[in-house]
């Protein structure tokens, strides 16, 4: 029997930032979902983050052709895409977005992933991290495993080490995830991971509430806590 998606998808420019640099993606008929958040500290990230999105579309018209090799190809010549436009509205040092993918092929989730945007799938209170986050916390547990210290002195452990658009080596993360009955997926930017627990999260999920409140409740929780940042998430109901 194949499954069943639901989705649903908010965006809040929240209580502080006067612009909104997040977008998404959210096309459960086609099966195609990304969340994409505007680099800090590089100029025009909604454009950033509205091109990476625009650029996406055009590779997946097709289901039969999605796979781990398709997307990786498709977020390269996205970020190149990018990185073109940066060249033309901000020639000294660029400009950049995260992107979280979800490709649906069959009862399979096919993700790429750079930055540190996220996908999860959620479970009752069970939460598994389908991505993990491009950062230089990441890095220096990579590369110092051996030296505790070495993770947590330095002061800016959330910046990032890979965005789309930049003229740097990209590294893409991808994975499949076999869709189960009962289960649920969330793509987020960090505005709402980064301020709510996991735990938390999986709680409002867990409500009688359909998709779009419980989505409408987590951005009103966001808010609560005074976060700065944009938020954006996509659920995914799969029956």
């Amino acid at each position: 029997m194949s499954l069943t998606i639901r989705a649903a998808a908010i965006t809040e420019i929240g209580r502080v930032r006067r612009t909104n640099e997040d977008r998404f993606l959210c096309d459960a008929e086609s099966g195609l979902f990304a969340v994409a958040d505007g680099i800090g500290g590089l100029p025009h990230g909604a454009r950033a983050a509205q091109a990476t999105i625009d650029s996406l579309r055009p590779h997946f018209e097709s289901r039969a052709r999605r796979s781990v090799l398709a997307i990786t190809v498709a977020i390269e010549k996205t970020s190149q895409m990018v990185a073109k436009l940066g060249r033309q509205i901000s020639p000294e040092i660029g400009i950049g977005s995260t992107l979280t993918l979800g490709a649906v092929n069959g009862d399979h989730l096919i993700i790429g992933h750079v930055g540190d945007s996220c996908c999860w799938s959620l479970r009752g209170a069970s939460v598994v991290p389908l991505t993990t986050d491009q950062n230089l916390g990441r890095a220096l547990a990579e590369h110092f495993v051996d030296h505790p210290e070495a993770k947590t002195s330095h002061s800016n452990l959330r910046a990032l080490t890979q965005c789309i658009g930049q003229p740097t080596p990209l590294r893409i993360d991808t994975a499949i995830h076999d869709l189960t009955s009962g289960e649920k997926i969330l793509f987020a930017t960090d505005g709402l991971t980064g301020f709510l627990s996991p735990a938390e999260i999986a709680e409002t999920f867990a409500s009688d509430l359909d998709l779009s409140q419980q989505l409408a409740s987590l951005i009103d929780q966001v808010n609560q806590r005074g976060s700065p940042d944009n938020a954006t998430a996509i659920i995914l109901g799969i029956t």
